[in-house]
């Protein structure tokens, strides 16, 4: 891998920001920065102190190293080569908050308050300005900042992973950010799948989202559908990921993943956003594995619900009596037997491997009575052979 640094003004990152594409496998969900970062970084570049590092990939150069012989790369040639005949000549790999604050700064969306020192080393006040309200002084040192650019020229798209992954080794990215920029097509399919599930995402709070939890349970329920007993863990949904990197960002996802357990998760995440949507309160995010235990075994058992608030409040109460009732058995037995063996422990526990067994406690009593969690059977018409 090879890369140029130099140093480019603020109005040079403005003219060129139509040429410049983010990927979001490599970006953190907006709405990372609250309104003291942002305020706090413009105010900084108009006092001269900005000196992180704006990394970007050249489109057309890393297009062409992707065919260089003994590198040979197909897909990532494919990948470069369709963002430059977008137009874009770069592809962003650090720095989409810094550059969509100035961009917004620069366009009147955001208003700073507070001090910087400008070019003279005279402290001014700013309150509540927006770029236009910024005298002629200011706008130009805002203008002609300098700042860091590294533009990669020679990197397939596995490299542009593995620079994503360095760069933020030591930043507050969490774990998926980092799977999110693997070089599989599970990353891929999990962003594009995530765009329908909005209901789905709006079970978290901003924070949240911006942690992209919502993306890392929703590989938990598909590797639960997999296989209820198997190891959630980080460590084992790094190697799921990782798993896919022997085809690339765009191999095909069925090669690697099994797509029957896939599209069943979807089915799954599909009947909870309608559970959502039928309850009268909001649908907790710490409830969701709850749902998801039941749904699968709804799901395989081959029922279908026909009210989607019913099967909320029965199930929900269902848990509680469960839990309540193992937790008063294990008082009662002055705690001989291992928390383990209780139902009270399996949901605290979360997605521990004991999570198979409270999805069996729950089926046991949800067949019962299948109607009163709102319930039916799918009828199967037999087809005489001819």
């Amino acid at each position: 891998m090879r890369y140029t640094t130099s140093s480019k003004t603020v109005k040079w990152l403005i003219n060129q920001s139509g040429k410049i594409t983010t990927d979001e496998a490599f970006e953190r969900p907006y709405g990372c920065w609250s309104k003291a970062q942002t305020n706090s970084f413009l105010l900084a570049l108009l006092s001269g102190m900005v000196s992180a590092t704006f990394v970007f990939a050249r489109t057309s150069d890393c297009s062409e190293y992707c065919t260089q012989e003994g590198i040979d790369d197909k897909a990532g040639q494919g990948y470069f080569y369709d963002k430059h005949a977008s137009g874009y000549r770069w592809v962003s790999l650090d720095s989409k908050h810094r550059r969509e604050t100035i961009l917004n700064f620069f366009n009147n969306e955001i208003k700073i308050s507070g001090k910087y020192v400008d070019d003279c080393g005279q402290i001014k006040t700013l309150e509540g300005a927006s770029f236009e309200d910024l005298d002629q002084e200011a706008r130009n040192l805002f203008l002609h900042m300098h700042l860091n650019i590294v533009e990669y020229t020679q990197a397939t798209r596995t490299n542009l992973a593995e620079i994503f992954i360095a760069i933020n080794s030591g930043a507050p990215l969490v774990a998926q950010h980092f799977r999110n920029a693997m070089n599989t097509p599970l990353a891929a399919e999990l962003r594009k799948v995530m765009l329908q599930l909005s209901t789905f995402v709006e079970l978290y709070t901003p924070k949240a989202q911006a942690k992209m939890k919502q993306h890392e349970d929703l590989v938990k329920i598909f590797m639960h559908v997999e296989d209820e007993g198997q190891t959630i863990s980080s460590t084992t949904l790094d190697d799921l990921f990782h798993k896919g990197e022997e085809v690339g960002l765009c191999g095909y996802f069925r090669s690697i993943y099994p797509l029957q357990v896939w599209n069943n998760t979807i089915s799954i995440v599909g009947a909870l956003e309608k559970v959502a949507d039928a309850k009268p309160t909001k649908l907790a995010s710490n409830n969701i594995l709850l749902y998801a235990l039941a749904l699968k075994r709804v799901l395989e058992n081959s029922y279908r619900i026909t009210n989607y608030a019913k099967f909320a409040a029965a199930l929900e109460k269902l848990d509680k009596e469960l839990e309540d009732e193992s937790m008063g058995v294990y008082v009662k037995n002055k705690a001989k037997v291992s928390k383990q063996a209780y139902y009270f422990e399996w949901k605290r526990l979360n997605w521990g491997e004991n999570r198979q067994y409270r999805a069996k406690s729950l089926w046991k009593e949800m067949s019962k009575a299948p109607s009163a969690y709102g319930l039916e059977l799918i009828q199967t018409v037999e087809v005489e052979e001819l």
